[in-house]
C-alpha cells in the first residue's frame, strides 16, 4: 500500500470517480467473504484458481479485446469491484479484476492508471482491516512486507517517473507481461 499511498495525489484528480466509487464500495463488502474463503479453502485449491483465473485474464487482454459499452449505470463497475473484493480478501491479488476493467475499456492510460491507484488503495486499507479483524496478520507477514517495501517504493517512484514517456501500447504491454510473469509463477511456484 505505501507505494500506491505515494502516487495517490496525483491520481485524485485524474481518476474516474463515477467508476471508482460504486467499484469500491462493492470492494468493501465482499472482502470480508473472501477473507472467509482464504481462511477455510486449501491452499493449492486456491492458488491454482487464482493463476488460472490469472492468466485466462491476460489471455483474453493480449488478443485486444475491449469492453465497447457504456458502464453508465455502474453496474460492470460493482461487478469487478465485488469480484475484486473476494480475491482481494482470498488471495490479496485483488487489482486484478480492476486492471481487467480499466484496461479492457475505452479510458486512457493515464485515467486507468489514476483509477487504479485511488481503488487499491481504498481496498488495501479494508483488506488490512479484515486481516487484522481476523488474525491473518502475522509477524512474519509484517517482517516480509518490511523486507520488501524499499524494492516497492524504489519500483514504484521508477516507474512514476517512466510513466508519462511510454506509449499506451508499451503500458498495456508491460502491464500484461507482468500479470502473465505473476500468474505463471502462480501456477508453477510452490506454496
Amino acid at each position: 500500500m505505501t507505494p500506491a499511498i505515494q502516487l495517490l495525489p496525483g491520481a485524485l484528480s485524474r481518476c474516474h470517480w463515477r467508476s471508482v466509487v460504486p467499484m469500491s464500495l462493492m470492494a468493501s463488502l465482499a472482502v470480508p467473504i473472501g477473507a472467509m474463503a482464504l481462511i477455510n479453502i486449501d491452499v493449492e485449491i486456491m492458488r491454482v484458481a487464482i493463476a488460472t483465473l490469472v492468466l485466462l485474464s491476460v489471455f483474453v487482454m493480449a488478443t485486444g479485446w475491449r469492453y465497447k459499452g457504456e458502464d453508465k449505470q455502474g453496474h460492470v463497475a460493482m461487478i469487478t469491484g465485488f469480484s475484486s473484493g473476494l480475491i482481494s480478501g482470498a488471495t490479496s491479488l485483488g487489482g486484478l479484476p480492476v486492471i481487467f476493467y480499466y484496461l479492457s475499456g475505452t479510458y486512457t492510460s493515464g485515467v486507468a492508471r489514476a483509477s487504479m491507484i485511488v481503488f487499491l488503495v481504498f481496498s488495501t486499507v479494508i483488506a488490512l482491516i479484515t486481516f487484522l479483524f481476523h488474525d491473518i496478520v502475522t509477524a512474519k507477514i509484517i517482517g516480509f512486507t518490511a523486507w520488501l517495501l524499499p524494492l516497492f517504493i524504489i519500483a514504484t517512484w521508477a516507474g512514476g517517473k517512466m510513466f508519462g514517456k511510454v506509449s499506451e501500447a508499451m503500458f498495456r504491454t508491460a502491464t500484461l507481461t507482468l500479470l502473465g510473469g505473476v500468474g505463471v509463477l502462480m501456477m508453477f511456484g510452490k506454496t
